[in-house]
């Protein structure tokens, strides 16, 4: 029979039973019921876990103790070679959470100072390309114009 090789669900479906029926009749017979392994995770939102090992340096990414990062992180850290930090985010350009290649992710950083003060702005600036400047690709002009030169005439 095929309990305990594939999931209560699939296999209700597969035989054209309920879950409780099949979940009651594994149950009855003993047998322990069939779990994924830890390193592949697809949850309910649409995101893949992936389980990544102890001595990989993304481990530090991980949120919990069985070492499960998001597919999605964890593609675009190994492209840029690094743990991504708190404050980095990673989108979907299509809106497609399971779709993570890599063409399809962006990184954004939202770390951001809560005023518009010009110094405040030029501060995070700086940390920006201090963080972000030495790394090839993510820097890219897609303008012509050259800036703006910006006159306060007083009151």
């Amino acid at each position: 029979m095929l309990l305990g090789t594939d999931t209560d669900k699939a296999i209700a479906h597969q035989i054209g039973k309920s879950v409780r029926a099949v979940s009651k009749r594994r149950a009855r017979l003993g047998i322990k019921p069939f779990r994924r392994p830890a390193s592949h995770i697809e949850r309910r939102d649409g995101y893949i876990y992936e389980g990544v090992s102890i001595d990989d340096p993304l481990r530090c990414m991980s949120r919990n103790k069985r070492g499960l990062v998001a597919q999605h992180r964890l593609v675009m850290a190994r492209h840029i070679g690094r743990p991504l930090t708190v404050d980095e985010t990673v989108h979907h350009r299509n809106g497609i959470r399971d779709d993570n290649r890599l063409d399809n992710l962006e990184l954004w950083v939202k770390q951001h100072q809560p005023g518009q003060r010009v110094t405040d702005l030029l501060a995070f600036a700086h940390e920006i390309l201090e963080r972000y400047g030495s790394e090839e690709g993510f820097l890219t002009t897609t303008s012509t114009t050259t800036p703006l030169a910006l006159s306060v005439s007083p009151r």
